[in-house]
């Protein structure tokens, strides 16, 4: 398939960059083995491609339908890398907005993100903070006893817990996909970034070649990153109050963790 689309349009350039990073890829020399000659080029085409022209006038009227809700603009301090584990031609994936290819942050890892912040940071077993704990899974079944706190329950939901008739309940709180902020960052918001492995062939034989050591050759694997200071307007919308606590914790959680990838190494942090 990659070929018939790759001998359809010849050398046009590409008008989407989620197409591009997806579908584009070079054929690798042989199984597991990449041509990086012609991987680097395609990065480089990759980059190249220039934002939608027709994306102001969408991301316009999608802002514009959040009107009372809770919004802020989220400025990317570092890196970012969502949908670092997806496959992709590059062996490090990244998620954009499949329509338009542009950044995006999914809803469902803002939730995740701030549903783990909360039970680690704010969740505990003393009964004054016993409301903010998240449940306790044992395989895929919860306990009784072992449920959601009400305050965890009431932002982002709970699973049904065993005994307990109409356990189960959602959450007052929806997290929307948080756009890119058009035009928001000079030279487009996609950038090549390095990681070099430095013993491949201790990690590729799972330390069965030996231990690590200096004189192995080192292997730097080129990929697309979105650059630092890039904009995403973050919504979130629901019941009552829940809302804009649920974006305190939010701000708070992805100013200090970091979203997506590789935040150990301080990727992912917005402010």
């Amino acid at each position: 398939m990659r070929d018939v689309i790759r001998q359809g349009i010849k050398d046009q350039p590409a008008s989407n960059f989620g197409h591009a990073y997806d579908l584009l890829a070079p054929p690798p020399l042989e199984p597991g083995k990449p041509d990086v000659v012609e991987r680097d080029k395609w990065i480089d085409r990759c980059l190249q491609v220039p934002e939608p022209q027709d994306y102001v006038s969408f991301y316009q009227r999608w802002s514009g339908s959040f009107a009372g809700a809770e919004t802020y603009e989220a400025t990317a301090k570092t890196r970012l890398l969502v949908g670092h584990g997806s496959p992709s031609g590059s062996d490090v994936g990244l998620t954009v907005h499949r329509p338009w290819g542009v950044p995006v942050l999914p809803g469902s890892a803002l939730k995740g993100l701030v549903a783990h912040y909360v039970d680690a940071v704010y969740g505990a077993a003393e009964p004054d903070r016993r409301q903010w704990r998240g449940p306790t899974w044992t395989d895929r079944r919860i306990a009784q006893g072992n449920g959601a706190g009400a305050y965890f329950a009431a932002l982002f939901g709970a699973p049904a817990v065993d005994g307990e008739d109409d356990s189960a309940r959602r959450g007052f709180v929806e997290f929307h996909d948080a756009l890119y902020v058009p035009d928001s960052v000079l030279g487009g918001p996609f950038a090549r970034d390095v990681l070099t492995v430095h013993q491949k062939a201790y990690y590729d034989s799972s330390g069965k070649k030996g231990w690590p050591n200096d004189w192995d050759s080192p292997n730097p694997v080129s990929f697309i990153t979105v650059r630092p200071y890039a904009k995403f307007l973050v919504v979130v919308t629901g019941e009552g109050d829940w809302p804009a606590r649920a974006m305190a914790l939010l701000r708070d959680a992805l100013r200090t963790w970091g979203v997506g990838g590789k935040t150990a190494a301080g990727y992912g942090r917005l402010e």
